[in-house]
């Protein structure tokens, strides 16, 4: 996606990135590292032009591990419409249990039938503590959105925090991911290791995630407010020398 839109989901770039050798579409929403979420608009419009093309389908693999740190009312959801749709899923995010290992994916029967086969080779089986684990979330009411709000209140601070800064960035619709610019002609990687050395913050660079992201940084914000908020701030200083901080 493009940096002049934000990052944002745009329809028309996906359709127009398919081709004759197209068998599937990989969609992170809410996406890390840009926290974008696909909007049910552009939900309906991949799927309208999925549903015109002939021969066989693309399959939509919609990877929703952040689904429950979701900040927008019209995220769109592709399963919802379209039946060559395979979710993926996991506690690892919605009850911080990444240590757990332990997902799902959603589709047709007749897909995850032959799913089973593979992942029985690759995989073997979910421990029991998992599981155990897993069925206690399932089974208490609101088990897996008990973190929600927590997110909620956290992104709030956040985003009054980079509003203080003067510093750019793209406010986080899904995930707990920010990302934020740095002056213009600006390394990332050397941000980052800049960062670390000399002010004690830890960033992702943009890099990381490919050229089009270059003169980006990833932050997370699952800490303590005071501290995340210092960290924007050291940021802030950092960028302040190169460049006049503009507010968006």
């Amino acid at each position: 996606m493009r940096e002049q839109a934000d990052f944002a989901f745009d329809a028309d770039r996906i359709a127009g990135a398919i081709g004759e050798r197209t068998r599937a579409i990989v969609v992170c929403s809410p996406c890390n590292p840009t926290a974008r979420v696909a909007s049910l608009d552009i939900a309906e419009s991949l799927v309208r032009f999925l549903g015109r093309r002939s021969g066989e389908p693309i399959w939509v693999i919609h990877d929703e591990i952040y689904r429950e740190q979701t900040f927008v009312d019209n995220a769109g959801y592709f399963a919802a419409s379209y039946p060559h749709t395979i979710v993926t899923n996991s506690l690892s995010k919605s009850n911080a249990l990444t240590g757990l290992r332990l997902g799902w994916i959603l589709g047709p029967s007749a897909f995850i039938a032959q799913a089973v086969k593979v992942h029985a080779w690759a995989t073997s089986c979910a421990d029991t503590f998992a599981q155990q684990v897993a069925l206690h979330v399932f089974k208490t009411p609101g088990g897996v959105e008990e973190h929600a709000a927590w997110y909620r209140e956290r992104r709030h601070e956040l985003l009054a925090a980079l509003r203080e800064s003067g510093l750019r960035f793209i406010a986080p619709e899904g995930s707990f991911y920010v990302c934020v610019r740095l002056p213009d002609g600006s390394s990332s990687l050397r941000a980052a290791e800049e960062l670390i050395d000399r002010y004690d913050v830890v960033a992702i660079p943009g890099i990381a995630f490919g050229d089009s992201m270059e003169g980006w940084l990833r932050l997370s914000w699952v800490g303590a407010a005071d501290r995340v908020r210092d960290g924007i701030w050291r940021i802030a200083e950092y960028c302040a020398p190169n460049q006049a901080i503009q507010t968006v």
